[in-house]
């Protein structure tokens, strides 16, 4: 098999990979499309991350492409239409990178808050004015979470650590669920109204682009920070930057843009700002699948640090708890291999359609993630199964 790494990938993930016996990589990054479509002309995969779009036009000069995996949570660098027409499996990694981002973000808004890259940048240059670095403390703050899926309710659990209270805004997310997680839900307007600080964590789409605009932001509480981890379409990055120079908006804490790198970097003279640097991160994931179905095939998996991740159906649900003993199959496995349930997600998605696809199977599945106990003996390319231990 050969397979073309697109954009930048941990070296382990690279060697692993390029050390199964019959698979061949080429992995460079910053390839333009004339560039890159030629190189796709034998790969059977295609590993990206955000950096390269994966059209239909590129897609054309791929005659025996079989997979695209995208290493990170959205996929909407990729054509699926066109992909789905060509019988080209996509996968992406949901909840890869979950706590990474939600570190970062919690790491932007304390910068935001005590001032840390002005402090930095005046002692480097020899200026000692503690006077005019004065912060504020989280604690007592309100945060808005627009989105709480996975990152949404990772950060939400960061941020209690540090006193803030908390509201939600998410339509996909049940009263019942936030209550579990001692959120608040509460609408779009009243949380602008409200929040010391907006963290945002949701997919750039058709309705959600330009979500935070001059009219919204003339309608955020005064003196709001704003966090961006997720995509820099959300947010008209010069109605903003006029948001802060008038002092209506306190500040902001970027780590995505519009266009990247930035072609007007005006936002980014104004705000706390990172390279897209959120998804870094050193824990990939085995794709598994809770019992009876079909098996996927295993992705990334470098040594040490590995967990199973499996899709559970809701009426599985009730026979699961954290810290529970399950076991995790695969070909080649002299037995299965015991691990410890370490994670059950509370909001449901729809299983990925090309990878489940048999009428039987439930659409709305949970996603849970096991860690094998000990040593692990899986590689990739390993198909698995993952069930209750006995």
């Amino acid at each position: 098999m050969h397979i073309v790494i697109a954009d930048q990938l941990p070296a382990s993930a690279v060697d692993l990979l390029a050390s199964i016996s019959g698979w061949t990589v080429d992995a460079r990054s910053g390839r333009t499309p004339d560039v890159l479509g030629p190189d796709l002309q034998n790969a059977d995969a295609l590993i990206v991350r955000s950096a390269t779009k994966v059209t239909s036009a590129l897609l054309s000069q791929a005659p025996k492409l079989r997979v695209i995996a995208r290493a990170g949570t959205g996929i909407d660098n990729v054509d699926l239409d066109a992909a789905s027409a060509r019988g080209i499996l996509v996968m992406n990694a949901p909840g890869g990178n979950s706590v990474s981002v939600a570190e970062h973000a919690l790491a932007l808004m304390l910068s935001l808050a005590r001032s840390v890259p002005v402090a930095d940048s005046t002692m480097k240059k020899g200026v000692w004015d503690k006077k005019k670095l004065t912060g504020a403390e989280l604690r007592g703050k309100t945060l808005g979470l627009v989105g709480l899926g996975r990152i949404g309710q990772e950060v939400a659990a960061r941020a209690r650590a540090f006193g803030m209270e908390i509201v939600a805004h998410d339509p996909f997310i049940s009263e019942e669920v936030a209550k579990s997680l001692g959120i608040g839900l509460v609408d779009l307007e009243t949380l602008c109204q409200t929040a010391d600080y907006v963290s945002l964590h949701i997919p750039a789409t058709t309705e959600t682009r330009h979500l935070f605009g001059k009219a919204r932001l003339a309608k955020c509480k005064k003196g709001i920070r704003i966090v961006n981890t997720a995509r820099g379409e959300l947010i008209d990055e010069a109605a903003l930057a006029d948001a802060i120079e008038s002092g209506h908006v306190a500040g902001a804490a970027l780590d995505v843009f519009e266009k990247e790198p930035p072609a007007e970097w005006r936002l980014a003279q104004k705000s706390v700002v990172a390279p897209a640097a959120g998804t870094v991160q050193d824990t990939f994931f085995v794709e598994g699948e809770w019992v009876p179905a079909g098996r996927p095939v295993a992705s990334i998996l470098p040594p040490g640090n590995v967990k199973a991740r499996f899709y559970v159906p809701e009426a599985a649900l009730a026979t699961l708890k954290l810290g529970q003993a399950v076991q995790i199959s695969c070909d080649g496995c002299a037995a299965p291999l015991r691990a410890t349930l370490s994670y059950v997600s509370t909001q449901a998605e729809y299983a990925p359609p090309n990878l489940y696809s048999k009428e039987s199977r439930a659409k709305l599945v949970f996603l849970a993630e096991a860690r094998p106990d000990g040593a692990s003996t899986l590689r990739p390319g390993q198909p698995v199964d993952v069930k209750l231990a006995k």
